[in-house]
């Protein structure tokens, strides 16, 4: 990828086989070739999850503001902790992830922040240890982030604390149902999780 710089902006372009894709078409080829991976053909690619799982993520997300954090919690009777809540979330959607944070992490491909979309998971590193929220556009994202903070909530993501501890971004657009993410989810969880929850 190469970039050039013209009237005080930037223009990004990346060279695909014989062509250029220019601006925000970059970005979205750039999300393409993380799901490909090393495989670098990207008319290869098997159908996947559209970014942001559904168009419904994010509100399904905002829905559950309010229930009660507790530490293992992955419903809204019990309450969640950051991972539960997420998995809890897309698993709505018929979106199977794995239960903790450093596994969704080791999962899932990773995004650029300048390439960020609704419904993609921010990771943190907090004294506490891991965290992941659900982004939610405009530089917001929604959690579960705390017994002290105490309930699901939408924090900013550029705030002093969040953005000091920003610690990378994965999307689960992904095609979940191909035979290389079962075996790269087996590999960090073990068998794959039951989506009757």
């Amino acid at each position: 990828m190469a970039a050039a710089r013209t009237n005080n902006t930037v223009d990004t372009w990346l060279r695909v086989g014989r062509r250029k894709v220019h601006g925000a078409r970059a970005g979205l080829v750039v999300g393409l070739a993380v799901l490909a991976g090393c495989a670098g053909n990207l008319a290869q690619l098997e159908p996947a999850v559209a970014p942001g799982g559904t168009p419904g993520i994010v509100a399904t997300a905002l829905s559950l503001t309010g229930v009660a954090y507790r530490y293992g919690g992955d419903s809204p009777e019990e309450g969640f902790d950051c991972s539960g809540f997420v998995r809890y979330v897309y698993a709505r959607h018929g979106i199977v992830l794995p239960r903790d944070t450093a596994s969704m992490a080791a999962a899932l491909p990773q995004v650029p922040l300048a390439v960020r979309l609704p419904g993609d998971l921010l990771f943190f590193h907090t004294a506490a240890g891991r965290h992941v929220g659900i982004y939610m556009g405009q530089d917001k994202f929604v959690h579960a982030p705390s017994v002290r903070t105490g309930a699901v909530r939408v924090s900013d993501v550029r705030a002093g604390y969040w953005w000091r501890r920003l610690a990378g971004i994965r999307r689960p657009v992904v095609p979940l149902w191909s035979s290389a993410y079962r075996a790269r989810l087996r590999r960090v969880e073990g068998p794959t999780p039951s989506t009757d929850r």
